[in-house]
């Protein structure tokens, strides 16, 4: 014999639950489960949703940035002789020099000291550029008072009358209001080998003298000229 499914519930539960009541606990029940089932998925996603939002939000993040160092300071002038250029000095020999005095605007540390030269095309020897100190009004030729040499290829200078040697330094310092010598040379060509070779002026444009020496002997002053040199600090 068949009983109605209903009997069978009321006997488990009580019999004192009606099917009206047994329903109300059916659809109760039905409808808990139901929302915990809902509430449920709507906890798993928003951790989902937060889970990914973190996620993306870390992807997005930026690297640490490593420190930088401040850019390097560009040479600044302390002289510059930038007269009309007149005239070719030459020397009579490869050791000879040629120097201009100047007093130096501001302070730094030296970095370039640049000649403007005529560079024939046959033309050899490399140049090498001094920062002497100044004694009695005149670059002194002492090798103790040699502040700073450097030397400059002959490839490193362009075939050219209008050519720069361009001599770069790493110091010493340069104090302002101080008067120092830039000096020239081009060993290794021979007597004459400087001819004609650097550039200058007539004398009346720039501040500073000009002065010679045979080799290392004592510096003359050359008078009415220039020499078109530049020197720069940082």
């Amino acid at each position: 014999m068949d009983h109605d499914p209903f009997d069978a519930l009321t006997r488990s539960l009580g019999a004192a639950a009606s099917r009206r009541s047994l329903r109300r606990v059916l659809v109760g029940g039905g409808l808990a489960a139901l929302l915990g089932s809902a509430f449920g998925a709507l906890d798993v996603d928003a951790k989902k949703k937060a889970h990914k939002k973190k996620h993306k939000k870390r992807r997005g993040q930026s690297l640490p940035q490593l420190p930088t160092s401040p850019p390097a300071p560009l040479p600044v002038l302390t002289y510059q002789c930038a007269a009309p250029k007149t005239a070719f000095l030459s020397g009579a020999g490869g050791t000879d020099r040629l120097a201009l005095t100047f007093i130096a605007a501001r302070s730094g540390s030296l970095r370039q000291i640049q000649f403007n030269v005529n560079k024939p095309m046959e033309s050899s020897g490399d140049y090498v550029v001094e920062l002497l100190k100044v004694v009695g009004g005149q670059p002194s030729n002492s090798s103790a008072d040699v502040l700073a040499t450097v030397t400059v290829p002959n490839a490193a200078v362009a075939t050219s009358s209008e050519a720069t040697v361009t001599a770069t330094f790493a110091g010493p310092v340069l104090v302002a209001g101080t008067e120092y010598a830039a000096a020239i040379s081009r060993p290794g060509t021979g007597p004459g080998g400087m001819a004609p070779d650097i550039v200058g002026g007539d004398g009346s444009a720039c501040s500073g003298k000009v002065f010679f020496s045979l080799g290392a002997g004592p510096f003359s002053e050359l008078l009415t000229l220039d020499l078109l040199v530049s020197v720069l600090v940082v």
